[in-house]
């Protein structure tokens, strides 16, 4: 209603001017270019509001369409993005149980593996990696199925939260995580770029396959018994946070919790330019308009 009754009130400036024959020529044109200038705000007015009405049935159709939406991205978290806890995500062909998590890094992170504790032993063959093994509250590994699902949707970044015994955290983050399907043992393909302060201890794993327990390629049994990217010349090996103690060169010191998560980066479409300046000009429109 306050919209309305400002349009009233410009349209009705406009007719006073228009009516006014009785002032000189100077002052017309400058009446006239101030008509022409009122006549454009309001058309401008009208057409925030039928933005405003189009993006409110946008939103409508966009709810009634999240069902649909999480099973195209599966890997999206967001929507439970302030809701810690366990969530179902649907696969192509199951659905698996995660953990949400919002506290660390901002929302919509998926958890991948956690160490807090030392009641899950992480010493474990290449098939249970594959599989995965823990407790979804305590420590766990997600599995690398799964995560070559989760990651094969779309482009991920990756988040590695340590904390020290002493109670210090720093962190390693990577804005493409990629990793190969179960044929080339999930072979670790990109990080992309990099930023923390944990030191960038994961860039020795980079083109290194999975290996665990019983791998051939090193004969060390000592070596091999932990799950991680590790090639036949050992890189890699110095930041393994599977091993039977999680250790990470760049910041060499004894940790009280590993936690490892994944998030969806959603890919910026052109027409989002567009929207930006939309979204500029209707907030002069609004300031404008007073509302």
């Amino acid at each position: 209603m306050k919209r309305l009754a400002k349009l009233v009130i410009i349209l009705l400036a406009c007719a006073q001017i228009n009516a006014d024959n009785s002032v000189d020529q100077g002052k017309r044109i400058e009446m006239n270019n101030a008509n022409i200038r009122l006549k454009t705000q309001i058309a401008d007015a009208v057409n925030e509001i039928n933005i405003i009405k189009s993006l409110e049935e946008m939103k409508t159709v966009l709810t009634a369409l999240r069902p649909e939406m999480l099973k195209i991205y599966p890997t999206y978290c967001l929507p439970d993005g302030k809701t810690a806890g366990t969530h179902s995500i649907q696969l192509s062909d199951k659905t698996i149980q995660v953990i949400c998590d919002a506290a660390t890094a901002g929302p919509g992170w998926i958890i991948i593996q956690r160490r807090i504790d030392d009641d899950v032993k992480f010493d474990r063959s290449f098939e249970e990696y594959k599989d995965g093994f823990g407790n979804l509250e305590n420590s766990f590994f997600i599995g690398l199925r799964n995560l070559y699902a989760l990651l094969s949707v779309q482009q991920h970044e990756l988040f590695i939260a340590l904390e020290s015994l002493s109670g210090e955290t720093r962190y390693d983050r990577y804005n493409n995580f990629k990793i190969a399907n179960e044929n080339a043992r999930f072979k670790l393909l990109s990080l992309g770029d990099y930023n923390g302060t944990a030191g960038n201890g994961l860039h020795n794993s980079l083109g290194n396959k999975f290996l665990g327990y019983g791998s051939a390629i090193i004969t060390d049994e000592k070596v091999t018994n932990n799950g991680w990217w590790i090639d036949e010349d050992r890189n890699g090996l110095e930041s393994n946070l599977n091993a039977i103690i999680s250790q990470w060169n760049t910041w060499p010191v004894s940790f009280k919790s590993v936690k490892i998560m994944i998030r969806p980066i959603m890919q910026t479409n052109p027409s989002c330019e567009a929207k930006k300046e939309v979204q500029s000009f209707g907030t002069k429109v609004r300031d404008w308009l007073g509302y």
